[in-house]
């Protein structure tokens, strides 16, 4: 019933038209954020320039949004409102542009004579911040602050943000949300109004107070906005109809929200309703129409993805990884299960664009570890064995429930399904990897890599071998997923055959990426070649940074093994009391002693580097950089120059961001 009356409200509410001949200020207060950017358009005044900035933020153009107010910023206005006003707002924009440190440091520039007012509103922001960068402490006691302040100053719009800032990182009980409630339906204007309900309708539903979420929806239907606020309200009421079960009246409602969505060209919110309804055909068994919706979904979010700021966790998964990737996933494993279904010359197009789709999703990832969206040259090879000849293109495809292998010979792709889950080759690769790694010659001669690494062929080489052999395949390009960006395939083995044995094994992050051709064909070749066989002091630095860590907790495992055979400490002090010490980054790193840097550089040292970079800068006709020349400084000024091929031999470490990875 209810569900009849919202759509009917909504419906009488599709041609009602605030009036049109507004100012800037009260097409702000009414959510119009268009009507703001066309009436600013020409604009230049700070204080037109904050209100338009206010707006693209509004519409999820967050860069448009960080130019305006960047420049009103940096104006320093005389005008003491003006100044609080450009300090918070830009700050705000900062926030939402994932610049949390920034944000905060623009804070702290706040003046001192702001209004109580202002200094609720900067309070408010103080605890966003901290509550993105997961700092909850301080997050509670700015949102708590912030409630103070803001009854000070009888602004009880700012007072009900602060307490939903709360709610969300403490338990709340129901009465609190109720009361969250009633309050926000006392708030003026009417479009404010409306989107502190909303607020509180989505802590509602994520609460499971579903009643309390229908009486809010139904409460603010016949006054509801147009445009994004509208969407949102949507988007609220879709999620409480599948929370209900409801699918089919979800769906009703995803086809009206993105009827809306296209006239307000919220591609943002286009991108996550077609998504929505992907997985809502998928969840009736419809795939066909979702694989359309995720198609839809894909295309909108490949043309926003350079307004989509990314950020890095302390744990170095970025927020692309978490909240967009799956999309990718979502669509390619759709397309592959549909490729089982028909025949072989019906699967070709559907494998074919499950491999572009991967493409994508490699080229995404690769502008998301740069941290912005810049451009890269791509090639696509019509066919693989444009590549090379007798050259396979391996897609190891991990899904939550199986592994997928997309297997690409000349002109024909093929398919390999393999029964393993996620976990299962998680946890394999990770057994694998640390094998690999063994830190003792005790644990090397255990050989403990073979099991790992003879299970990993099969799940990864025996599904495709036969393929394989019967083309004579020669060079076997694998472009790894996940957690298989840990394993190196060529240890994988058959029995006690290595497939570097039988194939020239290469690992690409993708083959669009750089031009998938021979280097000679490129005629004179523009190389860098560089290398460290023996470590230099940069050991002292490698050791206290912690990127030595399997050295280091070799150390402190044989800690009282050196004692017994009587030989030197490696480092001045005692640095644990328990030998099973294997995280050793809590640890706090005493200096080493010569001993012990000598150690380091034995441990570290890579015999087959002078070799090695010999051969290749031969090869090239390169300039090589070797042990001693290697140095930041050198290296720095050597990679001024365009060069096309750099090809480093020496030890790195690669996780998280880029301002976290080093090679030394």
């Amino acid at each position: 019933m209810l569900y009849k009356i919202i759509l009917s409200s909504l419906l009488c509410l599709a041609t009602s038209v605030w009036g049109t001949d507004l100012t800037p200020d009260q097409a702000a207060s009414q959510g119009k954020w268009e009507q703001v950017i066309s009436l600013l358009e020409a604009a230049t005044d700070t204080r037109s320039l904050l209100l338009r900035g206010e707006a693209w933020r509004a519409l999820g153009y967050v860069k448009k949004a960080l130019i305006d107010h960047e420049i009103a910023w940096k104006r320093q206005a005389a005008d003491p409102v003006i100044r609080a006003w450009a300090t918070r707002t830009s700050a705000e924009t900062l926030l939402s542009h994932q610049e949390y440190a920034k944000a905060a440091t623009r804070l702290s520039a706040m003046p001192s004579d702001s209004s109580l007012e202002e200094q609720a509103k900067i309070i408010l922001v103080r605890g966003r911040i901290a509550s993105v960068e997961r700092n909850l402490q301080a997050a509670v006691t700015a949102y708590q602050l912030a409630h103070t302040q803001a009854q000070r100053a009888k602004i009880p719009a700012v007072s009900i943000q602060a307490q939903l800032g709360l709610a969300y990182l403490q338990p709340a009980k129901p009465e609190f949300i109720y009361n969250l409630a009633t309050e926000a339906a006392s708030i003026e204007p009417t479009y404010s109004q409306n989107a502190l309900m909303l607020a509180v309708a989505d802590l509602a539903l994520e609460r499971n107070l579903m009643d309390l979420t229908e009486s809010i929806l139904s409460h603010i239907t016949p006054n509801i906005g147009l445009g994004r606020q509208r969407l949102e309200f949507y988007t609220i009421y879709e999620k409480l109809l599948e929370r209900q079960q409801r699918y089919p009246d979800a769906l009703s409602i995803i086809a009206r929200a993105v009827a809306v969505a296209h006239n307000v060209q919220a591609d943002d919110i286009l991108m996550r309703l077609e998504w929505r309804r992907g997985l809502l055909f998928k969840r009736f068994g419809d795939n066909d129409r979702a694989i359309a919706a995720l198609r839809r979904a894909l295309r909108y979010l490949e043309s926003i993805r350079a307004d989509i700021p990314i950020s890095y966790q302390k744990t170095g998964t970025s927020s692309f990884t978490q909240s967009l990737a799956p999309l990718y996933l979502e669509l390619t494993d759709l397309l592959l299960q549909k490729a089982t279904q028909v025949t072989d010359a019906a699967a070709q197009p559907l494998l074919q664009e499950a491999r572009t789709v991967q493409e994508q999703l490699k080229i995404a990832e690769f502008q998301d570890y740069l941290g912005e969206i810049c451009p890269i040259a791509t090639v696509t090879p019509e066919h693989i064995s444009d590549i090379s000849p007798y050259t396979a293109v391996l897609y190891p495809i991990l899904l939550a429930n199986r592994l997928e292998l997309l297997l690409g010979i000349g002109t024909h792709q093929y398919q390999a399904t393999v029964l393993v889950s996620r976990e299962e080759i998680k946890v394999t690769a990770d057994e694998l990897s640390k094998a690999l790694r063994a830190d003792t010659i005790e644990q090397q001669a255990k050989n403990e890599f073979v099991v790992p690494a003879r299970t990993m062929y099969q799940w990864l080489i025996a599904p495709i071998a036969d393929r394989l052999q019967a083309a004579h395949i020669q060079t076997l390009v694998v472009t790894p997923d996940s957690y298989l960006r840990l394993v190196p395939f060529a240890a994988l083995l058959d029995q006690d055959v290595f497939l570097v044995e039988r194939y020239a094994v290469v690992t690409a992050q993708s083959i669009t990426l750089l031009a998938p051709h021979p280097i000679a064909e490129s005629g004179n070749v523009k190389a860098l070649v560089a290398g460290m066989s023996t470590p230099g002091p940069v050991v002292d630095e490698w050791y206290q940074r912690g990127f030595g860590d399997t050295v280091y907790a070799s150390f402190v495992r044989n800690r009282k093994r050196v004692a017994v055979r009587g030989g030197s400490a490696i480092w001045t002090r005692a640095l644990t009391n328990d030998p099973n010490v294997t995280d050793t980054r809590a640890i706090s790193r005493p200096p080493l002693t010569s001993e012990g840097r000598d150690f380091f550089k034995q441990a570290l040292a890579l015999p087959g580097v002078q070799l090695e970079t010999t051969a290749v800068a031969k090869t090239l006709s390169a300039n090589l950089i070797l042990n001693q020349d290697f140095k930041s400084t050198t290296f720095g000024v050597a990679m001024q120059k365009p060069w096309e091929v750099v090809h480093v031999a020496s030890h790195g470490y690669f996780g998280g961001s880029p301002e976290t990875n080093t090679v030394a």
